[in-house]
């Protein structure tokens, strides 16, 4: 099974115009049902209040990143189509206002949450590399075998600036293999199968980027 990192495109001649978003003026996020007080861990017990406003100059992607980033994506509805085709992790699709030149588009917030990391990674394969950065060069320093997610966000802590914390490599279990779209429990890599990468790109789909995962192994 071969696995991609997906991301937001950066270029311009695609998306048309950065930053993208911002909040739709006199939308609040910080009231009880709003951007605010939705958690990157863990699903809401009721239906989040999101509205954003696409940059008139912005082209109208199929997939957006989040304002402010961090809690999943902005898809259309094509997208969702596409992804209910294929094998998620414990995910949403939340409905949203998106305004673009005076239009409100049909968006949705896809959270996803996966909750078997732990259960379905190889501890004892699996490592994590510090790095030296000098002039531009990355060498890699040290290996640490990655044993939970609290391990490692102290390793974030204690290894940064020049010498920084990343992912060397994670031995999954076979059973992984059912997914086409996963994010890593421990360095945040949002990443998808063949299968799906194949799907998005048959059906012209717009507003992402993607490189081989070659960190991943079974």
């Amino acid at each position: 099974m071969k696995y991609y990192s997906i991301g937001i495109s950066d270029d311009l001649k695609i998306i048309g115009y950065y930053p993208q978003l911002k909040f739709k003026e006199g939308y609040n996020p910080s009231l009880s049902d709003g951007y605010y007080n939705v958690l990157k861990d863990k699903f809401p017990n009721f239906v989040p209040n999101y509205e954003l406003e696409l940059h008139g100059k912005a082209n109208t992607v199929n997939i957006l990143p989040l304002y402010p980033e961090g809690k999943g994506l902005l898809i259309d509805d094509k997208v969702r189509l596409i992804l209910k085709n294929h094998h998620l992790p414990p995910h949403a699709f939340y409905p949203m206002k998106l305004y673009h030149n005076g239009n409100v588009l049909k968006y949705y917030w896809f959270q996803y949450i996966p909750n078997d990391f732990w259960e379905l990674i190889d501890t004892s394969a699996s490592y994590a590399e510090i790095v030296q950065i000098e002039k531009g060069q990355v060498a890699v320093i040290d290996k640490i075998k990655i044993k939970s997610l609290e391990q490692v966000n102290q390793g974030k802590k204690i290894y940064k600036g020049r010498t920084p914390i990343r992912l060397g490599q994670l031995k999954m279990a076979s059973e992984f293999c059912k997914y086409d779209f996963y994010k890593t429990g421990a360095f945040n890599h949002t990443i998808i199968s063949e299968k799906l990468k194949n799907a998005l790109g048959v059906n012209g789909i717009t507003g992402y980027q993607i490189k081989s995962f070659d960190k991943i192994c079974f």
